[in-house]
């Protein structure tokens, strides 16, 4: 069962803000809002103020990029949500307040470069290549 904690974020300017459902299989998901990581992916910095809610394992063949991104949240929902970075990538660069929690990351290649207020709890790493500037 889904669960939505009560959530407070500060806004400011931002094209979307709100919540997503993330899942390779969103036959299962109940959410109207429901997508893959790579729907989101690819202009990540028009969902500032955003909490992103992972259900399963989402694999990732790609780049996820968070350029210039401020307020976003990453949170796993069920038992054991996992982001498998087979052959891509998490960057995050020059941005603020990105939460990464409740996620199990296995093979990622994870850099953040010139970025503040980044906070990671409750979350397992397998095979991690991490790269803080």
């Amino acid at each position: 069962p889904a669960v939505s904690p009560l959530v407070s974020i500060i806004s400011s300017c931002s094209v979307s803000s709100g919540q997503y459902y993330v899942s390779d299989d969103c036959s299962s998901v109940t959410q109207s809002s429901c997508n893959p990581l790579s729907v989101y992916a690819g202009n990540m910095s028009q969902y500032n103020n955003t909490i992103f809610y992972f259900i399963g394992t989402s694999v990732i063949n790609f780049n996820v990029t968070m350029d210039s991104v401020q307020n976003i949240t990453l949170h796993g929902l069920d038992q054991s949500p996992t982001i498998n970075c087979s052959s891509g990538s998490i960057t995050v660069t020059t941005s603020s307040h990105v939460s990464f929690s409740n996620l199990s990351f296995q093979q990622c290649n994870i850099a953040f470069y010139f970025s503040s207020n980044i906070t990671i709890a409750g979350s397992i790493f397998k095979n991690l290549r991490g790269h803080w500037y």
